[in-house]
């Protein structure tokens, strides 16, 4: 899939890179620690002579000539610097003239940069004389312009062959060559024809990448064993402190058991003694009702702890009945169910009717007792 294909090469490239900035850190501090021992070894092809150069910290220079031939004759001089360049490990620079390398130079759109190696290979096809396999590109940005709209790009190409016997030449030496740069004058050197890792074979690591390897492999794992190591110890911590905590709490809980299970009858009582009273109801229902009128049926039916009083009652006046039960203390919401004449003889109704009591609470219940 493209998003995989594009995580490897992001993985591959900040690799790469890692494994260059430790190269570095360790040349640094080999010089810091050695510092009798030379930093930079640089060989400059010019079109007929060469210079081996050997720099050390203290500004000390070491050079040698020799001449310049495809198949690399160096001096006698040359070849013992070089040969000590091999045994330090110094890093190795080499250095091109600008005859021997073709450099283009284009404009394009600020918006090319995000595709800039499609859009060189497009411009390659058009300038190169020869075929995009037999020569080696590298480019670089030059200048981007105030306005932001385009930059100013240089490219430069080399025939392969040329590259490959120069590298032949330079492997019998086993140098660590980190650049070949094309020289611009004035002691200014640009772009990298050198493949990333031409002193070994493909596929291979060299000793210090495998060293690097192993010790960001030994690095991850010291990390995953301190890491683990203090989350099993938070662990027991936590579960010690939850323990110590957890044994109060469960003889709280073993008391609220206990305390529910002995107020068990006392609730019990409560819920009695809120419970209505028949004998309640007659009386607010007697003390309610007005003397011509009397009751001949009465049912209580308790509800969610709501009495609900349905009953029969005998009256003159149905609308009168009603006005007095509802102004009744512990009496609501009193509705008229039906109403009938209660006979030929009489000139009295016969109504049913539905009310809820309320309960006096025990404060009314002793500020209304004499």
């Amino acid at each position: 899939m493209k998003w995989a294909r594009l995580i490897r090469e992001e993985c591959a490239a900040l690799a790469g890179w890692w494994l260059h900035e430790m190269r570095e850190m360790i040349a640094d501090l080999e010089q810091h620690w050695a510092p009798g021992k030379p930093y930079r070894t640089t060989i400059y092809l010019m079109p007929t002579l060469g210079k081996v150069e050997r720099r050390w910290r203290n500004g000390t220079i070491q050079s040698a000539e020799f001449q310049h031939s495809a198949n690399g004759d160096f001096s006698a001089e040359s070849r013992d610097l070089l040969t000590q360049s091999a045994a330090d490990g110094t890093p190795v620079h080499v250095v091109l003239p600008q005859s021997d390398i073709l450099i283009r130079h284009l404009r394009l759109p600020t918006g090319a940069e995000r595709s800039l190696a499609s859009v060189i290979e497009l411009q390659l096809e058009r300038e190169l004389p020869l075929a995009r396999d037999q020569v080696q590109v590298d480019w670089r940005i030059e200048a981007r312009h105030p306005n932001g709209t385009k930059i100013d790009v240089s490219i430069a190409a080399i025939r392969r062959g040329d590259i490959e016997r120069l590298l032949d030449a330079l492997s019998q030496w086993k140098l660590r060559v980190l650049s070949i740069a094309v020289d611009l004058g004035a002691q200014r050197t640009a772009f990298n024809f050198a493949p990333r890792r031409i002193s070994r074979p493909s596929g291979q690591l060299a000793r210090i990448d495998r060293w690097l390897t192993a010790s960001a492999v030994a690095l991850i794992a010291i990390f995953v064993a301190v890491v683990g190591a203090q989350w099993l110890r938070e662990r027991f911590v936590v579960g010690a402190a939850l323990a110590a905590a957890d044994m109060p709490a469960q003889r709280v809980e073993h008391l609220r058991a206990e305390l529910a299970k002995r107020s068990k009858p006392m609730s019990e009582l409560l819920r009695l003694m809120q419970s209505p009273s028949s004998a309640e109801v007659l009386a607010d229902l007697t003390s309610a009702v007005p003397g011509d009128s009397w009751l001949s049926q009465l049912e209580i039916h308790v509800l969610d702890d709501d009495p609900i009083l349905k009953f029969t009652a005998i009256t003159p006046a149905a609308a009168l009945l009603v006005d007095r039960l509802e102004s009744a203390p512990h009496i609501e919401r009193v509705e008229l169910q039906s109403s009938s004449t209660a006979g030929l003889a009489t000139e009295r109704d016969r109504v049913e009717l539905s009310a809820h009591w309320v309960k006096p609470t025990l404060a009314a219940s002793a500020a209304g007792a004499p």
